[in-house]
């Protein structure tokens, strides 16, 4: 999924209702804006909006959501990629 969480209204429930969907041990892998490598002077880039692009707040959807993140790179020049698992539950 490439920059398309901050478009999602209600995020933690969009992103429950990939799980059924995956594969046992399969993986969400999600590419997102980071506030912090984005330049505020950039066309299209309100800087109002820059809440909706920390690495808190993309972490906050994956973890609200019931994933784990298993891996985080960082080597693009504007975002990050995320790579999700659900969790794994005790009994479950």
């Amino acid at each position: 999924m490439v920059n398309t969480i901050h478009l999602v209204e209600n995020k933690d429930t969009f992103l429950k209702s990939i799980m059924p969907s995956l594969k046992p041990e399969g993986i969400l892998v999600i590419v997102q804006w980071d506030a912090d490598k984005m330049d505020p002077e950039a066309p299209g880039w309100d800087p109002k909006d820059r809440a909706l692009f920390t690495l808190r707040a993309n972490l906050g959807h994956i973890y609200s959501a019931g994933y784990e993140v298993l891996d985080i790179s960082t080597f693009l020049p504007m975002q990050n990629i995320f790579i999700c698992q659900p969790e794994k539950r005790i009994g479950g």
